[in-house]
């Protein structure tokens, strides 16, 4: 499409060797330049005149060819054009084509005398071999949609009542277009138009103080434009035209990171996200632009749940009682200002921007889940792998419970990765009957509904996906919307009847929402549900026939992410098996396990796979549990002499959570039986002692094991050993202390005795 490439001009050098470059162009077109610079002054001139211009105006709608040519410098031409709708989305038989959009002087000079034409492949350039013909094949809007920027696809139409002029764009300063070209136009620019589909575009020529005007396009933009003849694949009376079954279906999906201390990381990284343009944000808007239309929503359940945590303020995993505060200050890589929140050391917030923007978006997101069809992904998005920890990963993400639960809202499982590909080996890890979407790529160009290993299957188009050809946003509504019924056109060409399944980018922003829809109202594109597409007749795939490449096996999860997740599982368990429970059924607290399940898998989800602090982020976030668990303590005495074989003793339990908590205290050694403690409720940062019975069996000193648990038996982690010195040592102190008594007490007699003799003997 573009011989010669300019690009943004930085230098004086760069600027002469741009003009020795089209030194030839100039000379050569010089009078045709004349022509054409005529032209954009005569806005009100007859449509007629352009129609029979001289030769010179047909010449100048062309680009020269031969010149210095750069792969991909579309992107770097000194003004960017953006189309930001096209009506209709089809070539029409009747009426005209508008296409508004957008003009941006990306270069650092203002740019003057700027002319704006629509592009099209013509009879005429398609005749001279100059430009292709209209694309009938999948494989052929793939191979346009990777045509580099320069490559001559069509030609200007010069035509006075399809221009624009604009005097002058200042440096980064943006002005709009818009273009109609009318069905006189149309028909003597194509006369006998073929079915298939077109290119069309906006090109833009000017001027600045650095650089001439040329024939060749300062700014460029290009997208498909399908048509299918009225009435098509129609064949008697009473038949209906061919359509093709299509399912639009919006993810909503991202990657969950969490801090150590559970809040959840990225908060500028959210906000974005969140807003019109975002990840989150876009697609939403996309949906929600629907109406009454079908669309169905691919949602991870983990998504909403940490929006729903973002706008109550992040909070940290364990709130503090009342009256309490953290007993611990946030490590610079968890201070509040990591996650751009106003925490206070509670781990709460006050109401800012990204509290405010994840509100509005989780009210919009229930409102919009309500419509439509839902599709829920295993919760965090957690990854299918050949691991055998992937079906205890994917059975807790199936058994987590989420705000899609408290809305009430249920919908068909599914599994889906972002770019169409699942792990073969992975699909048998699953223990349910979960609907699978599969790229065409893995599943193959014959199969458009299909059954793998019990599983429905839903093939996407992963060619539709990538969007438009650019170079501009090729994931722009227009750019997707003109993909998917280029797509749809060539299937209705080809006589195939297989369903379209198009799983929308996340870059796809909210611009242009309403007419994606309205321009899909096609009468041979019949919009519907992935759940009525599986309605289609199934062909069964057998898993080993499945296309996985092993580019793909590099970025999966890998086993020790899995086990560090599991790991954490358990952890959450255990901590919440001592909080005391609270009055509350909202509490925060109560949930602990819950939350610290959801923060486990999503460190697992398919947009972490090629994350290598996966595994450290989970393991941290475990070890951060421990330490917590590890200031409830036990501690005992240095040693305990029972009075007998039986007795009691003391020892003492600490809490010094921010939390009130419920321990017992459970011993165990030979020759010796403790008996289990009653419950103990501590209050946060508090001391209780504890009181335990023992019995010896023999004689000797026993160590004591004591170990710290939960109300159930579960160990937690804290122990302590105390020396018990047996009761029977306590008898023989007794018969030590009885046999003294009784020798004092014969010493006593014998002196009483003596005494009665010597009084007798001195009263004879």
């Amino acid at each position: 499409m573009r011989s010669i490439a300019r690009a943004p001009h930085y230098s004086h050098g760069v600027a002469e060797g741009r003009w020795a470059s089209r030194a030839a162009t100039a000379l050569l077109g010089g009078l045709l330049l004349s022509a054409t610079a005529a032209v954009p002054a005569a806005d009100a001139a007859p449509a007629a005149h352009a129609a029979h211009a001289a030769p010179a105006a047909r010449a100048a709608s062309a680009e020269p060819r031969g010149g210095p040519h750069r792969a991909g410098s579309g992107n770097d031409s000194p003004l960017r054009i953006e189309i930001t709708d096209l009506t209709p989305g089809t070539l029409p038989r009747q009426g005209p084509v508008q296409v508004t959009g957008t003009i941006t002087n990306t270069d650092h000079v203002t740019w003057r005398h700027i002319t704006v034409y629509p592009y099209l492949n013509t009879t005429h350039c398609m005749g001279l071999g100059a430009c292709p013909g209209p694309m009938q094949s999948a494989s052929a809007l793939a191979t346009g949609a990777r045509t580099d920027p320069d490559t001559p696809v069509g030609e200007r139409l010069v035509d006075a009542s399809a221009m624009q002029s604009i005097p002058s764009i200042a440096p980064q300063q943006s002005v709009t277009f818009s273009l109609t070209i009318s069905q006189q136009v149309l028909r003597r620019e194509l006369l006998d138009p073929q079915p298939g589909v077109y290119w069309f575009g906006v090109q833009a020529l000017g001027d600045s103080r650095t650089t001439p005007r040329d024939l060749v396009a300062d700014g460029r933009a290009l997208t498909f434009l399908p048509y299918v003849p009225a009435g098509y694949g129609a064949t008697g009376r009473g038949q209906r035209p061919a359509s093709v079954d299509t399912a639009v279906v919006v993810p909503l999906r991202a990657p969950v990171r969490h801090l150590r201390d559970g809040r959840i990381a990225g908060a500028r990284a959210w906000l974005r996200a969140l807003g019109e343009s975002g990840s989150l944000g876009g697609p939403l808007a996309v949906g929600q632009a629907a109406g009454g239309l079908p669309v169905t929503w691919l949602v991870d359940p983990a998504v909403p749940d940490a929006v729903r945590q973002l706008s109550l303020g992040n909070p940290l995993r364990l709130v503090p009682a009342p009256g309490q505060s953290s007993s611990s200050s946030p490590s610079p890589s968890t201070s509040p200002s990591a996650t751009g929140l106003a925490s206070g050391t509670s781990g709460t917030a006050s109401a800012g921007p990204l509290a405010s923007a994840a509100g509005s978006w989780l009210d919009e997101v229930h409102r919009a889940l309500g419509t439509g069809q839902l599709l829920t992904l295993p919760y965090g998005d957690t990854q299918l792998t050949g691991s055998d920890l992937t079906r205890r990963l994917y059975s807790l993400a199936r058994a987590q419970r989420s705000v899609l639960d408290d809305w009430r809202l249920h919908g068909r499982r599914a599994v889906a990765s972002p770019d169409g590909y699942l792990d073969p080996d992975g699909i048998t890890k699953t223990d349910d009957h979960s609907i699978l979407l599969l790229g065409d790529g893995m599943v193959g160009d014959s199969v458009g509904v299909g059954s793998v290993d019990g599983h429905a299957v839903a093939v996407t188009s992963t060619g539709a996906a990538s969007g438009g050809p650019g170079p501009d946003d090729r994931y722009s509504a227009v750019s997707m919307r003109q993909r998917i019924l280029s797509e749809a056109a060539v299937r209705v060409l080809s006589g195939d009847d297989r369903p379209l399944v198009v799983q929308l980018p996340g870059q796809m922003g909210a611009a242009g929402a309403t007419s994606f829809w309205s321009g899909l109202s096609q009468s041979w594109l019949h919009l519907t549900s992935v759940n009525a597409v599986l309605h289609h007749q199934r062909t069964e795939v057998a898993r080993a026939a499945l296309r996985y490449p092993a580019s793909h096996s590099a970025h999966q999860v890998s086993p020790s992410t899995q086990r560090a997740a599991l790991h954490l599982v358990k952890a959450g368990r255990l901590l919440q098996s001592i909080l005391t429970l609270d009055t509350d059924p909202d509490s925060a607290n109560d949930r602990l396990a819950s939350r610290v399940t959801a923060e486990a898998l999503t460190g697992t989800s398919y947009s972490l796979g090629s994350d290598a602090d996966a595994a450290g982020r989970l393991e941290r976030s475990r070890s951060s549990l421990a330490d917590q668990l590890s200031k409830v303590s036990i501690s005992a005495p240095p040693g305990v002499t029972l009075s007998s074989s039986e007795g009691s003793f003391a020892v003492s339990v600490t809490n010094n959570l921010d939390v009130p908590v419920t321990v017992a205290v459970a011993a165990t050694a030979e020759g010796a039986h403790v008996h289990k403690s009653a419950p103990v409720a501590l209050a946060a940062h508090s001391r209780a002692s504890v009181r335990l019975d023992a019995h010896t069996n023999g004689p000797g000193v026993h160590n004591i094991r004591l170990t710290l648990t939960d109300k159930d038996g579960q160990p937690i982690g804290a122990t302590a050993t105390v020396p018990v010195r047996s009761g029977t040592v306590g008898f023989v102190i007794w018969m030590i202390i009885g046999l003294g008594a009784a020798i004092l007490f014969v010493a006593i007699v014998v002196r009483l005795v003596r005494r009665l003799r010597t009084g007798r003997g001195e009263a004879a």
